[in-house]
């Protein structure tokens, strides 16, 4: 039986042709953006909504090259990109710190779990994005505030997807471990928290978009600096030129933390990839 190369469900499409349906899609878009945009440039000459191709290249070496202020010597797009970025990622590792703490105990720990599982189900059944007027009121516009909110965002989300598997695991893996009388915080740091790393990596994975959403709300709200901080103030005029490359620039970046994270669960735990 020969294998069909596009179409069905054992269909094995080559390598080269993997890339070219990938490429159709962004082919179409660019076709159709340069076709629309033509037409609306020709309505509309002062409007921003819809730059070329040229316009956008221009608007991203002047983002790449020129400071914002005085102030700020570093161009703006690395400006603002150091800035979020560094407050993303320190949220998402306290984020991770938080969870791995609660899942853990709260998944093994009945007694733990009864205490505080009805107010961390409360909590977190409140969204995050809420308590955004409270952050900013009480830690102004530093960076603590949008990593605090990040924080807020992630840990109890993930925290609680980690003490379900922690519950979820075999007893038997318990009742073994106490056998071969390892003690209560050897079966906490050598046996379950091995086997949650790979699991709050995946974690990491589906929530770095959330991880985003409150860091922008944040930015949106009170900020100087950083990406989303951008995007809004562009917004005003609707300058696509500014808006798309730093989305673009953005998705970048998510990939770079996914591949990131890819690679650590691949090379770290690699048995959790087997099978």
């Amino acid at each position: 039986m020969q294998i069909p190369k596009l179409i069905g469900f054992h269909a094995q499409p080559p390598t080269a042709l993997k890339v070219l349906l990938g490429a159709i899609p962004f082919l179409i878009i660019i076709l159709l953006y340069s076709h629309l945009g033509e037409i609306h440039r020709e309505l509309k000459p002062d409007s921003l909504l819809m730059p070329s191709f040229t316009e956008v290249g221009d608007k991203v070496a002047e983002l790449t090259t020129e400071p914002e202020n005085k102030r700020r010597p570093t161009p703006t797009l690395f400006g603002d990109t150091i800035s979020s970025v560094s407050n993303l990622l320190i949220g998402m590792v306290i984020s991770s710190i938080v969870a791995l703490v609660l899942g853990l105990h709260m998944g093994l720990s009945r007694g733990l779990n009864g205490l505080i599982g009805p107010l961390f189900t409360l909590i977190s059944f409140i969204p995050p994005i809420l308590a955004v007027p409270i952050v900013i009121a009480s830690m102004g516009k530093d960076d603590g505030g949008k990593i605090t909110l990040i924080v807020l965002g992630l840990s109890l989300l993930m925290a609680g997807n980690l003490r379900d598997y922690v519950k979820d695991l075999p007893k038997e893996l318990l009742i073994k471990t106490q056998t071969l009388n390892a003690s209560w915080m050897g079966v906490l740091y050598r046996t379950y928290l091995p086997l949650m790393m790979p699991k709050l990596i995946d974690q990491l994975k589906l929530n770095i978009g959330t991880a985003w959403i409150m860091l922008f709300t944040a930015e949106f709200v009170a900020a100087s600096q950083g990406l989303g901080y951008r995007i809004y103030i562009s917004r005003r005029w609707l300058d696509m030129s500014v808006i798309v490359p730093y989305m673009l620039w953005i998705a970048a970046i998510s990939f770079v933390i996914l591949w990131t994270l890819n690679q650590t669960k691949k090379h770290c735990f690699r048995w959790s990839t087997l099978g």
